[in-house]
């Protein structure tokens, strides 16, 4: 901030009609505290500014009295790098397709306009790159299901490292439990490297970019 009592946290406590006590209830921010906080007595730590601008649904630098835009627009195309015209656009695709309420928390809605740009979140490609992971997240499972971490050891390999095969003079046979099957371990990862692929030629194949 540039000064102390530059801050809209009594203005914003007002436009919401609340009280100190309610701000308490609300917050679990001691009243005296909040107090302190909009009188510049006190400074918030980051994360209690985080907090407060969640509650108040602004940007942080709007509480702060930094920005005059209640909105962020600034703020999530200079931490995004998606410009301001790009996230009003897939907002209106959001909003035209009936996919977030126009009365919901701005902030949150602006937030998930940036996944579906980033190819996160509620679009085709975001839908895919998800799936995408939560197979590198079935992956890992299945290694802890076959991988015997004393066999492991014994090659001297970065236990932090991603398996590969090639560390190991007869590949996984070295470092599976003695109870489960390399035949079957080795279908299983064709099956999710092929569904990965199939996957990943929908972007190109639909021109998902």
């Amino acid at each position: 901030m540039t000064e102390k009592n530059n801050n809209r946290l009594k203005e914003l406590r007002k436009k919401k009609g609340k009280t100190l006590d309610d701000i308490e209830l609300d917050t679990k921010i001691k009243r005296g505290t909040f107090s302190n906080y909009e009188n510049g007595k006190t400074e918030p730590k980051l994360e209690v500014w985080e907090k407060l601008a969640n509650y108040f649904d602004v940007p942080v630098s709007y509480l702060q009295g930094i920005s005059d835009d209640p909105n962020g627009w600034n703020d999530w195309a200079n931490a995004t790098g998606h410009s301001v015209s790009q996230i009003k656009k897939e907002i209106k695709r959001m909003t035209d397709s009936n996919r977030i309420d126009k009365n919901e928390n701005i902030q949150k809605i602006i937030g998930q306009a940036v996944e579906n740009l980033e190819g996160q979140g509620q679009t085709d490609k975001g839908v895919i790159n998800n799936l995408q992971f939560a197979i590198s997240q079935l992956g890992s499972t299945v290694n802890n299901a076959y991988i015997d971490p004393k066999k492991k050891e014994q090659f001297k390999v970065n236990p932090g490292s991603e398996l590969d095969i090639y560390n190991y003079p007869n590949g996984i046979k070295d470092i599976i439990y003695d109870d489960m099957s390399v035949e079957v371990y080795d279908e299983i990862f064709k099956i999710l490297q092929n569904t990965r692929a199939e996957l990943y030629d929908l972007i190109s194949k639909y021109h998902l970019h």
